[in-house]
């Protein structure tokens, strides 16, 4: 936002406890799919044929 530290930015915003929920779900969903990606590009390599 350009403020000069997060202490100005912190001013502005009141995340509630529902906000802050999804945005850890947010965080958990997106977490597993990139772990999921990953195993997916791993088991798929030509180093690692599928089975």
């Amino acid at each position: 936002m350009g403020h000069s530290n997060i202490s100005i930015t912190m001013r502005y915003v009141h995340p509630t406890p529902e906000h802050k929920r999804t945005a850890v779900e947010k965080l958990e969903r997106f977490n597993a799919e990139q772990v999921f990606q990953a195993y997916e590009r791993r088991r798929g390599s030509p180093q690692n044929p599928p089975q």
